[in-house]
């Protein structure tokens, strides 16, 4: 069990490294910022794909070694905090390469921009929308569309797998008892 949760690991850190890595694009300016803002987008459209394909990875997992749906929520809690990080990362590139592509930040340095980045990514991945940033140029509408709709389906999926894995659960341990 240790080596998948090891590969796990890596595998959400270079998610994040990837994030990072526009973010330095830009800050050193190797590319025009009509380059890095495809960049961004293109990586946080693959990044999405790899949440959804880690959600169905999860499913199987779980199913296949006979784990709880505590495992299973556990897994999910990982993807969904990995999303809203990944997600902020994004919005604060997008920030830095496009300043005027968010109203409402009001942080006057990077970490309290990340944070308030940070604090966006959840209330967009809640669907709360307080309204206090606000995206300004198709550029952020387009990541939070990508958000929300990562969010959805990253909700309905675990909300129609939990009843199937508290089933599986409940079969395997009558098989256990009439063993």
């Amino acid at each position: 069990m240790k080596k998948p949760l090891l590969s796990l690991l890596i595998q959400h850190i270079a998610v994040l490294a990837l994030g990072i890595a526009i973010f330095l694009l830009d800050k050193y300016e190797q590319f025009p910022a009509r380059i890095n803002y495809l960049i961004l987008i293109t990586v946080a459209l693959g990044k999405s794909f790899y949440f959804l394909a880690h959600n169905f990875r999860s499913v199987r997992l779980v199913k296949g070694i006979q784990r709880t749906y505590n495992t299973f929520l556990t897994l999910m809690s990982i993807n969904i905090l990995l999303i809203l990080i990944s997600f902020a990362i994004d919005f604060f590139t997008l920030y830095q390469i496009y300043p005027s592509s968010f109203t409402g930040i009001l942080a006057s340095s990077s970490e309290d921009t990340f944070v308030e980045f940070l604090y966006f990514s959840l209330v967009t991945f809640t669907t709360t929308g307080f309204g206090d940033i606000v995206p300004r140029t198709n550029e952020a509408r387009i990541l939070i569309s990508m958000e929300i709709v990562l969010a959805f389906i990253s909700i309905i999926f675990i909300i129609s797998n939990f009843g199937s894995l508290v089933e599986h659960v409940q079969d395997q341990d009558i098989q256990d008892r009439t063993s």
